[in-house]
């Protein structure tokens, strides 16, 4: 840790031959305390590595209540590239985590690939701020996109994709 102060670290992993773990540990690092960072501004398009990574909600907004589809959309030199291209990074074709401001929410998305875009389904249960990081491989390489995601009060529309494998714990 580059700086002291109080942090809150998920533990999400499947032992060998048990079900799904997810572990919240509080942790207080000795030194000198960060200065806590407020997001307010929505970022839901981000850029790593010469990467360009959007994410669009059907509908056009975040909201709290029924399942949310999230297209993931990622370019470079401007062209999209179909997420079936990338190369599996922990079996899936990218993974994105999301934590809510609080950090009491933790959610972990497995987007499946519909028409050649990431397709992300989520409940985000609550409304406020929330921080994700998508992480995706291409050549060996993983990536990590950041945003800043504004869960707006309300249902989620009733998405044009069938249900399919991805989801969220």
């Amino acid at each position: 840790f580059d700086q002291g102060g109080d942090y809150v670290l998920f533990a999400d992993y499947v032992p060998s031959g048990a079900n799904h773990q997810l572990e919240r540990i509080e942790l207080n690092v000795a030194g000198t305390p960060y200065k806590a960072q407020k997001y307010t501004s929505t970022k839901t398009i981000s850029m790593t590595d010469g990467y360009e990574i959007s994410l669009v909600p059907e509908g056009g907004k975040f909201f709290s209540q029924g399942t949310s589809h999230i297209s993931g959309i990622i370019k470079k030199d401007g062209k999209e590239i179909p997420a079936d291209q990338f190369e599996n990074y922990l079996a899936a074709k990218a993974h994105v985590v999301v934590i809510s401001e609080d950090s009491q929410n933790y959610l972990h998305v497995y987007p499946e690939v519909v028409d050649g875009r990431l397709d992300l389904h989520t409940t985000f249960g609550k409304a406020g701020i929330f921080r994700g990081w998508m992480q995706f491989q291409t050549n060996g390489q993983v990536h990590t996109a950041d945003f800043v995601i504004n869960v707006e009060e309300g249902k989620a529309p009733e998405s044009k994709h069938a249900e399919g494998a991805a989801h969220a714990h």
